[in-house]
């Protein structure tokens, strides 16, 4: 009975931290100074790691960050920022959103297929478990989605204080 106690645990807060992650690509949102920035840190340090990570190439980091800012251009252009009384609120475009969810949700859908049949045989360079290891289209889809939070993230900020009154800091 303990033995699927720690995944189903794991399994309730991985739901959870995804349902919140898709209610912030869907419908208006309050804008608020010290949340954007923490997120700008916490994702584009995330993003650095992983461009500075060994192994990989050179071009599937360049293809990761490229893809990101493209998504977060077309999401800034689409994007709606709007002042009601004293606050600020954006709207994302759904349909960016609806691609956002379908490449985690993909992304994970397919990390939890291969990882059922964990293998035992290592990869040489880091002494990973190969189905463990990170390939080239999962360094790229991870990249793009970090990049693509930490420049939408930065857009919303600066649309904010381009438009007049800068947003609440709480």
């Amino acid at each position: 009975m303990s033995e699927f106690l720690l995944p189903t645990l794991i399994g309730v807060l991985v739901a959870g931290l995804l349902y919140r992650r898709i209610r912030r690509l869907f419908g208006r949102q309050r804008v608020t100074t010290r949340k954007l920035i923490m997120r700008i840190t916490l994702v584009g340090s995330l993003a650095l790691l992983f461009v500075l990570m060994p192994g990989g190439g050179v071009s599937t980091r360049i293809l990761g960050v490229v893809l990101g800012v493209i998504l977060a251009a077309v999401g800034m252009a689409t994007m709606k920022v709007e002042r009601q009384e004293e606050e600020w609120f954006y709207t994302p475009n759904k349909y960016l959103g609806f691609v956002i969810v379908s490449i985690i949700l993909g992304r994970i859908i397919y990390r939890l297929s291969t990882l059922s049949g964990l293998s035992t045989s290592f990869n040489g360079d880091s002494g990973v478990p190969e189905s463990l290891a990170m390939n080239p289209t999962g360094r790229v889809l991870l990249l793009t989605l970090l990049v693509y939070y930490g420049v939408s993230n930065a857009g919303v900020l600066r649309l904010c204080r381009q438009s007049g009154v800068p947003p609440r800091h709480g």
